[in-house]
């Protein structure tokens, strides 16, 4: 019986060598990706549970200010204030419906839903009391009993409030299982990780002295790759919770830490004029009146920031869909929300995209909403949404023949905050168009704008 020749024996142990190298590779790139995996999972969840805490956030504030701007409908006689409370109380209106509707749609476990649906039933009793506390404003109605009804509805709303409360507790418990669940997959990995390299490493060895007396630098170098992937592993874990830790430091700081002192600055000049406003003169008043709108607008900015930063971590959710159906939805919405405006609205019948929804419905409200806006001296005003076909490619256009812009300063049209009107001449905060361009790179379209002082402004953007 013919033996095996010791050159082949070698080299059949390298090969089974290099095969348990190959092996000992192939699974750590397999941990790495599958680690990777969880930290991009963890992100996700956190991201959504982010944006539950922010509707649910918003919800309360658009609550709070409801309630202090049904107060000041009932308690102020200057028309001029009652109009802006009004004004006021609408706009938080429709933000908690906004609010509401997004957090219904981020995915809700049963708990939570329950939670939603208790808070919205005593959301909804508080709606009616304040709006018999309304039409009774609207009637010049005036006496005791306008205010026992206007307790009452503070009190209903309170209550409402305080499901809320239960909301977002019951959030906060749910990002923090996710959080100890994803931790329990990452002590699980890296226990398995040292236990299935040491296996393979002491099979290597094994092979390695067989065949070459080479165990010692084959075992060095083998525990210097274990050694770094275990570093590497460790250092993104920590990068990730640092992230992670940033991230809500940042949303905190926005939610509370500003809002409060702001909340403290709005509550002490609507206690001092309540409380000690027949002892001020009238321009005194009026700056109380100048310094609460400022607070409020203050506000208005910081929930603008937070829908930019939202933007940017947001991935589209591109679907086939008639973009002129949504034009015509928000423009009805506008119309209603105007009734002592003439809008004429010429709206191509059939615009298909490949888009988000929910992310255009919001370029689009912007841009249909400026058009509203910088329209106020026209009547009627015109505003036309059609698109422009040019060498195969598709542009939509959003076209007015309102106050318009000067084109020099066309670059400053779509950053944060710039604004190129007045306050006294147009309200607003410069977070919306920055918005709407934030939305057009998220589906890596683009936007810019012509127009000419008094000759109306023409919007064009692509979708990519």
């Amino acid at each position: 019986m013919t033996g095996t020749s010791p050159r082949k024996q070698q080299r059949d142990l390298v090969y089974g060598f290099v095969a348990v190298i190959v092996i000992l590779f192939s699974l750590s790139v397999f941990v790495l990706t599958y680690m990777t995996h969880i930290s991009h999972h963890l992100a996700g969840v956190l991201e959504t549970q982010r944006h539950k805490s922010l509707q649910v956030s918003t919800m309360r504030d658009a609550m709070r200010k409801r309630q202090v701007e049904l107060r000041d409908m009932v308690i102020e006689d200057d028309p001029f204030t009652r109009d802006t409370a009004w004004e006021g109380y609408f706009h938080a209106a429709s933000d908690f419906i906004k609010a509401r509707e997004s957090l219904q749609n981020t995915g809700l476990n049963p708990q939570e839903k329950a939670a939603l649906e208790k808070l919205m039933d005593r959301a909804y009793e508080a709606y009616l009391k304040q709006q018999r506390v309304i039409n009774l404003v609207r009637e010049n109605f005036s006496g005791p009993e306008i205010i026992t009804l206007l307790n009452e509805a503070i009190e209903s709303q309170d209550l409402a409030m305080s499901k809320m409360d239960t909301l977002m507790q019951l959030q906060r418990s749910a990002a923090q299982q996710a959080i100890d669940d994803i931790n329990h997959r990452y002590r699980n990995t890296l226990l398995f990780l040292p236990a299935a390299g040491f296996l393979f490493l002491l099979a290597g060895m094994t092979i390695a002295w067989i065949a070459l007396k080479r165990d010692h630098a084959a075992s060095q170098e083998l525990a210097q790759y274990r050694d770094h992937l275990q570093e590497l592993v460790t250092d993104r874990t920590r990068q990730l919770e640092h992230m992670v830790s940033e991230a809500e430091s940042f949303s905190y700081t926005l939610a509370h830490d500003l809002r409060q002192p702001l909340r403290g600055l709005d509550g002490y000049s609507y206690i001092l004029l309540e409380e000690h406003g027949k002892a001020l003169n009238q321009e005194a008043r009026y700056m109380l009146g100048r310094i609460r709108l400022g607070t409020q607008r203050i506000g208005d900015l910081l929930d603008g920031m937070l829908t930019l930063t939202s933007l940017s971590h947001s991935t589209p959710n591109r679907i086939d869909f008639n973009l002129a159906e949504l034009c015509r939805l928000i423009s009805e919405q506008l119309s209603l929300e105007h009734p002592e405006r003439l809008l004429c609205w010429d709206i191509e019948p059939e615009m298909p995209v490949h888009a988000d929804y929910k992310l255009l419905r919001i370029a689009m409200e912007n841009l249909l909403g400026n058009s509203v806006k910088f329209t106020a001296g026209r009547q009627p005003a015109h505003i036309s949404v059609h698109t422009l076909n040019t060498e195969g490619k598709t542009f939509y256009v959003v076209e007015d023949d309102g106050a318009g812009f000067d084109m020099q300063y066309a670059d400053k049209l779509f950053q944060p905050f710039e604004r190129l009107h007045g306050v006294n001449e147009f309200d607003g905060t410069g977070i919306g168009l920055a918005t709407v361009a934030r939305i057009m790179a998220r589906h890596q379209g683009q936007i810019w704008a012509e127009s000419s002082p008094g000759a109306g402004a023409r919007f064009y953007f692509t979708l990519g």
